[in-house]
């Protein structure tokens, strides 16, 4: 469905606030916040695969600091890495 998402480069990060098309596919492997866990997410960038649960801060976000070079960061804290 449509969400934010920020995405690491190996440019730098950049936070995308347009509302992309994430495709799940495999099999669901978990719940968070009420929201299923997908083996892996299709998007216009590429196939990404379920690595982590993000850190969450006092306030309620997810610092981006916690992204690596090829990782995305979807609602509700989920951090897919790029497949490959």
């Amino acid at each position: 469905g449509a969400g934010r998402y920020a995405l690491r480069t190996g440019n730098g990060r950049e936070e995308v606030t347009v509302n992309p098309s994430h495709h799940p596919f495999g099999r669901r492997v978990g719940v968070h916040l009420g929201r299923p866990i997908w083996e892996g997410m299709r998007t216009a960038d590429g196939e990404y695969v379920f690595d982590r649960i993000a850190r969450c801060d006092a306030e309620g976000q997810w610092p981006l600091d916690q992204l690596r070079e090829g990782e995305i960061l979807l609602e509700p804290g989920l951090i897919y890495r790029r497949r490959g």
